[in-house]
């Protein structure tokens, strides 16, 4: 009996995404079922080189033959490009997309976009939750009691700060100020600049620029300028390794006021770490000092 063979037909290529946002917005939940509502995941993190999207080729199938030995041809599948993108590179094969910076990441309108700044159009609240991102950080408003905002690069607040805690690798700059409630935290591996700084500790790898300075803890690993309009520390500690420059220090009420010129503040920190290790050897020494002269007799 003559048999003939039916065509196989090409499969169609295919795009596969390695990131999800389907948790964007949800509460981070830990093994024990615990929600933190601080924590609500509003962004997809992604590093540099990170692989983004793979695209599968299509196939080309094959062909079937009839029962009289004539070639039946398959459907060659359809070929799906990758996506547009921006901030991403595609491999020379076309068939890899993978970050060009470090940030997040989004597919927009079937366009992957990696972008190296997250920008809040409002207040950092409990309706945003705390901000952990790998880059730059503009918030357009203020941050509010109890949050936390941390970026890699630069962080702008385009508003006030009550009472939270802001870090970056970069720059911090706060167009109001910080009313720090004494629980404030301000700590830059750059620059810090604000109109003013109250109740709060602030520490800068390099310039604090302040207009005022209000019973709060200052630390700057070049200079600390208090020379707005108003150009005053009052209360609190100044420390600065190179310049300290102030309209006013102190004032006539006798708040104390301390200031500290000419070594790093981290330096500092260390400096007194080792001393503290240095006296706690030498009474160590002592004890094994005697201990080896009852052995010697």
């Amino acid at each position: 009996v003559a048999v003939g063979r039916p065509p196989q037909d090409g499969r169609d290529g295919e795009l596969i995404y390695h990131f999800d946002q389907s948790g964007i917005g949800v509460p981070t939940v830990d093994k024990e079922g615990k929600a933190y509502f601080r924590e609500l995941n509003l962004f997809v993190p992604v590093e540099r080189g990170q692989l983004l999207v793979t695209r599968v080729p299509a196939t080309e199938g094959v062909p079937g033959v009839t029962v009289t030995g004539q070639e039946r041809r398959q459907r060659k599948g359809r070929e799906v490009p990758l996506p547009r993108s921006t901030n991403a590179v595609a491999d020379e094969h076309k068939t890899t997309l993978h970050a060009a910076c470090d940030g997040m990441v989004e597919l927009v309108g079937g366009v992957v976009q990696v972008s190296g700044v997250y920008t809040v159009k409002g207040d950092v609240n409990m309706g945003i939750g705390n901000i952990d991102f790998n880059g730059s950080v503009v918030v357009n408003g203020s941050v509010m009691a109890g949050m936390t905002v941390q970026a890699t690069g630069d962080l702008t607040v385009g508003g006030g700060a009550e009472g939270c805690t802001l870090e970056a690798g970069g720059n911090i700059k706060i167009a109001r100020g910080m009313q720090g409630m004494d629980r404030g935290v301000i700590r830059a591996g750059g620059s810090v600049t604000a109109q003013f700084v109250e109740r709060a500790s602030v520490s800068a790898g390099e310039d604090i620029k302040v207009d005022m300075l209000v019973h709060s803890t200052a630390e700057a690993g070049r200079n600390l300028l208090a020379a707005g309009k108003r150009g005053s520390i009052v209360g609190g500690l100044a420390r600065a390794d190179k310049l300290v420059v102030a309209r006013t220090v102190g004032t006539e009420a006798a708040i104390r006021t301390e200031v500290e010129v000419g070594l790093q503040p981290v330096r500092r920190k260390r400096i007194l770490f080792l001393e503290k290790e240095q006296a706690g050897l030498a009474a160590e020494y002592e004890k094994l000092a005697t201990l080896h002269g009852y052995l010697e007799k």
